[in-house]
């Protein structure tokens, strides 16, 4: 009887705990890199965990967004929250996927009301190093692999939930003038030619301290990243242009891991927003966590600010660009923060109506997407030209900002026209390059020009131009025109180098927009990248890299340039705040 009895207790206990054990519902969506699925734990109606199971997220920024949404969801106990800033797609998709998981467990939800926060002290923690960087894009992993080189304790601060900034939406491509690269591939440059060639291209409208820096120091910063520091680019180099593996993305996800093996600390979701001094010296940063409110006093000896721009400050911009005619492209950690903070200091600006624009590029929807690569391609060795709304050819396809840009500023709509071949190759460019993935492609093909996406397309030039009004008499016109100048092997309207004909069809109208997202003004900085007042004199303790400083391409920004000078910056300031420190 007493084993009979231990045994049923033993039962009765196993059934309790069987019955406390949360139920688990499968729930699936999908994201930017496909389908996303996951497990919701239940019990009792609570939420207990959520596993994601599979994701093709893009690592920088979704993929970090997939390791904090989880958490989010389970201390909320509801998906009616905010997603993480600058990954909505994968927010919205990953809140999609669990909330058919919880409908599958009998909740409602709609109906969830997120927990609200306890009325408990907020915590504050001091911490100390030598140098706090202040934002974990290019310019500042750079900065701190160069400062951890040299022996400094680094912190990098960063207020999104994932690394990368612009450097992780651009292509990839930087200019690494002067690199032994260039050399190798049989490229002749100097560190002048390169100087003259981004005054020239930015109308004289520089700041030469920073274009000086970034000519002649561009091909020594990738170099060092690369055979030093172990982060992949292309031996192979085309002109002043080095294209990292894995584009932007790729580099960024790279300079990350190598922060990480060297044990660096990264602290994401923390927005650095006062700057701290003794006596007039900046030494160091007020922060919080965006999360969870906790504060951090982070004291240092010396700052560097790589906050990146301004393309998320509206007041900064100019009504121009409130426009509904412009799509932003850029990263939404772009507000301004490290300008604001340094004028509190006598930091003086620069440059600020100068903001990028570009031709060559989509309206994704959620956002505008340069497909820099993939245009170019095709126009330069593919039978692709652009034309308007009356099926005209508008410029020199060749330069997507200095001439593409005001020519489309007067046209209603412009399109690439490409044949099936031509746009076979611009479409596996794209996906493969992380513009857009192929299921949103399917979609927009699917739509024919009538989402927000265009990508119309007919087996003749009448039909591709009925999908999108585009007169069909002034396109069939036009192609004709410009497969003359092919067989001729001149473009005596635009100077265009001619490659392809223009074939037969299928063919494709894809619409191009004007964007925006590099901004070009900023911080003003002396030849130590230490940001300087209004009498050009250096403040203690306060360096700057990157977007946050003005003046340097000009009025226009050249192809390259953006992720070279977030490398060659950022490598340098490393270089003279150990310096600094050392003194």
């Amino acid at each position: 009887m007493k084993k009979f009895a231990a045994l049923l207790l033993a039962l009765v206990l196993c059934m309790s705990a069987l019955g406390a054990m949360a139920d688990t519902y499968a729930g699936e969506a999908t994201g930017f890199g496909g389908a996303i699925k996951l497990e919701a734990e239940v019990t009792d109606g609570t939420i207990v965990a959520i596993n994601v199971l599979e994701a093709n997220e893009t690592e920088t920024i979704g993929g970090m967004a997939l390791n904090l949404l989880p958490e989010m969801v389970v201390s909320a106990q509801s998906t009616n929250i905010d997603g993480v800033s600058g990954a909505t797609v994968t927010s919205g998709a990953f809140f999609e996927a669990v909330n058919a998981a919880l409908t599958a467990a009998g909740l409602d939800p709609a109906a969830l009301v997120p927990v609200e926060k306890s009325g408990e002290a907020v915590e504050t923690e001091e911490l100390n190093c030598d140098v706090v960087v202040v934002g974990a894009g290019g310019a500042g992993m750079a900065a701190a692999l160069k400062m951890n080189d040299q022996g400094y304790n680094v912190i990098v601060l960063e207020k999104q939930a994932f690394v990368g900034g612009a450097t992780a939406m651009s292509g990839g491509s930087a200019l690494a003038s002067g690199s032994k690269y260039q050399a190798l591939s049989g490229v002749e440059d100097s560190a002048e030619a390169c100087f003259a060639y981004l005054m020239e291209y930015g109308d004289y409208e520089n700041d030469g301290t920073p274009a000086w820096m970034l000519a002649s120091k561009s091909g020594y910063a990738v170099d060092w990243l690369s055979d030093s520091m172990g982060i992949p680019f292309a031996e192979k180099m085309t002109g002043r242009a080095r294209s990292a593996e894995g584009g932007g993305s790729g580099l960024a996800q790279n300079l990350y891991n190598k922060t990480q093996e060297k044990n660096i600390p990264v602290m994401l979701n923390t927005r650095a927003y006062k700057l701290t001094d003794t006596e007039g010296r900046v030494d160091g940063v007020l922060a919080r966590d965006v999360l969870t409110g906790k504060e951090y006093v982070v004291n240092a000896k010396a700052v560097l600010l790589a906050t990146g721009g301004y393309c998320y400050a509206p007041e900064l911009l100019g009504e121009e660009f409130q426009s509904p005619a412009y799509v932003l492209s850029g990263s939404k950690a772009n507000t301004a923060d490290g300008l604001y903070m340094a004028q509190e200091y006598g930091a003086v600006l620069q440059n600020m109506d100068h903001v990028t624009m570009s031709g060559a590029g989509i309206n994704r929807g959620d956002k505008g997407q340069h497909t820099r690569r993939a245009t170019s391609t095709v126009y330069s060795k593919y039978g692709a030209i652009l034309v308007n709304q009356d099926g005209q050819r508008i410029c020199n396809e060749a330069d997507p900002s200095k001439d593409m840009v005001p020519a489309m500023r007067k046209q209603r709509n412009s399109y690439i026209l490409m044949d099936q071949a031509t746009f076979d190759v611009y479409a596996e460019a794209c996906v493969s390059g992380g513009y857009f993935k192929q299921e949103q492609l399917d979609q927009w093909l699917a739509e024919n020009g009538t989402g927000v996406t265009v990508f119309a397309h007919g087996e003749t030039l009448e039909e591709v131009a009925a999908a999108v009004n585009v007169d069909a008499a002034g396109l069939a016109a036009t192609v004709e025109r410009y497969n003359g100048f092919v067989a001729a092997g001149e473009d005596t309207d635009f100077g265009h180098p001619v490659s392809l004909p223009i074939g037969e069809g299928p063919y494709y109208l894809v619409e191009q927009v004007l964007r925006f997202s590099t901004t070009m003004g900023g911080l003003t900085i002396d030849n130590n990248l230490q940001v300087v007042d209004s009498m050009n004199k250096p403040i203690d303790g306060l360096f700057a890299a990157g977007e946050v400083i003005g003046g340097v391409y000009g009025a226009h920004f050249p192809s390259s340039c953006g992720v070279g000078w977030a490398m060659t910056s950022g490598v340098l300031a490393g270089e003279f705040i150990s310096a600094y420190l050392a003194e």
